[in-house]
C-alpha cells in the first residue's frame, strides 16, 4: 500500500493487512491505495519516486512497474542500501536511487547501483552536487520549503526539489 508514515489511523502499517487499513480509511472518507492503483492512475502522466521504507517489497514493486511502466520516468528509492541492491538484482533496468540524510550514508553511493541520489538539503553542497553530476548521477534535494533555498538548489542545477510547500515551490518556478 502507499503510505508515507509508519502509522495510519493509529495502526502500525507493517503489522496490519491492507484490507483492514482500507476499511479504516473508508470509515474516515479516506482512500487507501495500493502501489498498483497509484501506478495505474499516475504512471501515464507523472514522474514518480517510489520509496521503499522496508525490505521484502522489491519483487512486488518490480512486477508492478512492469505492469504499469511510468511514461514520464521514475525511481525506486530507499534509505536502505540492501533494498536498492535487491531491486537492482531483480531487474537491472529499474532506475534506483539512494536517499541520504547523513554523510556516512552518502559516502556509499559509489558502491551502489544507483542512478540518483536523494539528498537531505543539509548534504546538498555545490561541491557534492557537482561531483555527483560529474559521475552521471541525478540529484534530488529534500525537504526544501523556503523560496531562497529553492533558488539556491536551482542554481546548482539539481534535477528535482522535494517540498512540503508545493504552493511556494510552484510560485518560485
Amino acid at each position: 500500500m502507499i503510505c508515507h508514515d509508519t502509522k495510519l489511523f493509529g495502526l502500525v502499517v507493517a503489522r496490519n493487512e491492507f484490507a483492514k487499513l482500507r476499511e479504516c480509511g473508508k470509515k474516515r472518507s479516506c482512500e487507501v491505495a495500493s502501489l498498483e492503483q497509484v501506478l495505474e492512475r499516475f504512471a501515464p502522466r507523472a514522474f514518480l519516486d517510489i520509496e521503499l521504507k522496508v525490505g521484502g517489497l522489491e519483487q512486488a514493486t518490480v512486477e508492478a512497474l512492469r505492469r504499469f511502466p511510468p511514461a514520464r520516468g521514475y525511481f525506486v528509492s530507499s534509505f536502505l542500501p540492501e533494498v536498492v541492491e535487491e531491486v537492482h538484482a531483480r531487474d537491472a533496468s529499474v532506475a534506483v536511487g539512494l536517499i541520504c540524510d547523513q554523510r556516512k550514508q552518502l559516502a556509499r553511493w559509489r558502491e551502489l547501483p544507483v542512478s540518483a541520489l536523494f539528498l537531505h538539503r543539509r548534504l546538498a553542497s555545490e561541491r557534492t552536487v557537482s561531483e555527483l553530476h560529474e559521475a552521471g548521477k541525478q540529484v534530488f534535494v529534500w525537504t526544501v520549503n523556503a523560496a531562497r533555498e529553492m533558488r539556491v538548489f536551482e542554481a546548482m542545477r539539481v534535477e528535482g526539489i522535494i517540498s512540503d510547500d508545493t504552493e511556494e515551490l510552484a510560485q518560485v518556478f
